[in-house]
This record gives C-alpha cells, structure tokens and sequence, in this order.
C-alpha cells in the first residue's frame, strides 16, 4: 500500500510538471509571436536601409529561434536534482560539457554551472569585449568565430590578430576570476552562437566549489603565457 501511495505520488509530481511544461510552452508560443510582430513594426517604422532591414530580422529571427522567452532555470528548479541533471545532461552534452576548458573541473560543477549561463547570439562585426575594459561576464563560444586581437605596444596605431576562435573556446574568463580589464578585444567574424555565464553567477557557484576556481586560474594562466 505504502509502495503504491508513493508511486501515485510520484507520478503526480511527473504529470504536474508536464503541466507547466505545457503552459509555458504555450505562454512562450505567444511570446514569441508577439515580439516577432513588435519587432516588424519597429523595423518598418524606422528608416533605414533596406539592406540593413534585412540584416535585422534575420538576425532577429534567428534570435527568437535560439532563445526562450521564458525563465528555463526557474522550470529546471521544478524538476528533482537527478531528473535535472540528466536533462541538462543531454541537453548540453555535445556543446558544453565536451569544452576543453572545462575537462579539468568537476563533472558536478559543470552541471551546476550549466543552470546559470545563458544564451547570446551575435552577428558579423559585434565586439563582445573591448581591451582595456573591465566585463561582468565569460564568453563559451557554442558556434562561429570570434577574432583575437590586441594593441601592438610599440605602435598603437597597430593591431595585431593574436588568435581565431571557433567552436568550444573560451574567453573573458578573467573577468570572473580578477575583475580585471580585459588585455584584447574580441569580435565576432561570423553569426556565432554563444553561452554567457555572468561573474555574480560563478562567485556563488565557487561558493561550493572552491576548487573550480584555481583550476580556471590556471586554465587563465596557461593561455596568458601562450599568448605574450
């Protein structure tokens, strides 16, 4: 009896949160025809360039397609610890978890880590980080390319390109561990795909994991010195 009570209730959780799964999928839904149609109309009231009206909602879709307009990690929390793992798990498996920059941290902080980052797509000639400026954030380069570069210090009128980064690279991460200004610039070549993690974010996780944070100091490290 006991057994059957606690699989009826099981179950109730499961199907409870199918439930809001759906009504968020719902809600979502309409979200997202609605900014789709606020974003038509602010392009057609404005007056620019028809080729740069192209630009933008293809960018914009594309946005939409890649986003959610509803709070995913907030959905995530209604699931148990092990069905949430197991979710972002397979979710992430062949973007995230399989980063280089990451194989020298736990798998459970990469789990938990994979709870706060969020999504940014950027176009052809974004600059996602300016050197000398202090970010918030690190940059997980999920798809594209992102062009390293850097003032030459014996003519700052020189720019030199240090590195191209494609699929699975890592950077701003200094950001988290120093709050330091960043030492290059960094500007997409390409329509790339990225997960952002915010340094409010990584300063709760290493909370817990306070070991995650020498091994991406030294991760910083060794790619500092490649670099110089």
């Amino acid at each position: 009896m006991a057994v059957s009570i606690v699989g009826a209730s099981g179950f109730g959780l499961i199907i409870g949160s199918l439930t809001k799964i759906l009504e968020n999928w719902h809600r979502e839904t309409t979200a997202r025809s609605r900014k789709l149609s606020m974003i038509q109309t602010f392009i057609r009231k404005k007056r620019l360039p028809r080729t740069l009206k192209v630009r933008l909602m293809r960018y914009f879709r594309h946005y939409i397609a890649k986003t959610s307009t509803f709070d995913e990690r907030e959905l995530l929390c209604e699931f148990s610890l092990s069905l949430r793992g197991e979710i972002l798990h397979e979710t992430y498996k062949n973007t995230f978890f399989r980063i280089p920059a990451f194989k020298r941290l736990s798998f459970q902080f990469v789990l938990d880590m994979a709870m706060f980052i969020k999504p940014l797509i950027v176009v052809n000639g974004d600059v996602l980080a300016k050197e000398g400026c202090v970010g918030t954030e690190m940059f997980i380069l999920n798809t594209g390319i992102i062009e390293v570069r850097r003032t030459a210090p014996e003519n700052t009128d020189w720019i030199v390109v240090l590195e191209i980064l494609t699929e699975r690279g890592v950077f701003g991460e200094v950001s988290l561990l120093e709050y330091a200004p960043h030492a290059n610039s960094y500007t997409a070549k390409a329509t790339s795909d990225l997960f952002t993690l915010p340094k409010e974010d990584f300063d709760h996780l290493i909370e817990e994991y306070p070991d995650a944070e020498h091994a991406m100091i030294d991760y910083h490290n060794e790619r500092s010195a490649i670099k110089r």
